[in-house]
């Protein structure tokens, strides 16, 4: 994918500044993650999410209702450390690093400011911040399950 800028010589990956007046704040970012396979990706691998069991057996935010299971995807707190930066957004998030959790996980959601209108971190210059407040939460709360976090680009389609 690409962001920013429409044009671009630079090698895959690397970030250029944009042409003046094009209004992206001087961002461009392409193929922010070549090592994911699109094959197994959310965007090409998205079936409907059948929940099995009744509401005890599901985390409560995912008892709110059909339409959340099916159009956010929690990351595996696990699976933010793999994901190279800058993080991609939701479709290209491989099915592997998505956690439907259960009622002794804990869900954690990221909410912050984004510096840039087409990607909040570019750079992967918060993801250090990020990944030390979900570790935080996971000290603090010292959950009996996994750890899922909500990150608007890589959890909403």
């Amino acid at each position: 994918w690409r962001m920013g800028c429409r044009q671009s010589s630079a090698p895959t990956g690397a970030p250029v500044p944009c042409p003046p007046g094009e209004g992206h704040q001087g961002v461009v970012v392409s193929s922010p993650c070549p090592s994911i396979d699109t094959a197994t990706t959310s965007a090409t691998a998205s079936p409907a999410v059948e929940l099995q069991g009744g509401s005890a057996d599901w985390h409560p935010i995912i008892n709110t209702g059909p339409a959340f299971a099916q159009s956010v995807g929690l990351v595996k707190a696990g699976g933010l450390r793999e994901l190279c930066a800058p993080w991609p957004r939701r479709q290209e998030v491989p099915n592997e690093y998505l956690l439907l959790p259960k009622p002794n996980d804990l869900v954690v959601a990221v909410s912050h400011g984004w510096p840039y209108q087409a990607h909040p971190d570019p750079f992967g210059r918060k993801r250090e911040h990020v990944l030390a407040l979900i570790d935080e939460a996971v000290r603090v709360h010292n959950p009996p399950g996994s750890t899922a976090a909500f990150f608007d680009f890589c959890s909403v389609t």
